[in-house]
């Protein structure tokens, strides 16, 4: 029953596996940021500095 193999098979995935099906999945996509052109029109106080928010 694969309910009851489940667990085995997601702990059989290695580290590997996952960064390579990534690559394979997100090879041809692009991320963009955006802002509008006014921000200050839909922020009326810029968001608080988070240490845990990398760029």
């Amino acid at each position: 029953d694969y309910s009851q193999r489940y667990p085995d098979l997601v702990r059989a995935v290695t580290a590997n596996q996952v960064r390579d099906l990534a690559r394979r999945l997100f090879t041809n996509t692009m991320i963009a940021r955006t802002l509008p052109e006014r921000p200050v029109e839909i922020l009326a106080s810029p968001p608080a500095v988070r240490n845990d928010v990398q760029n």
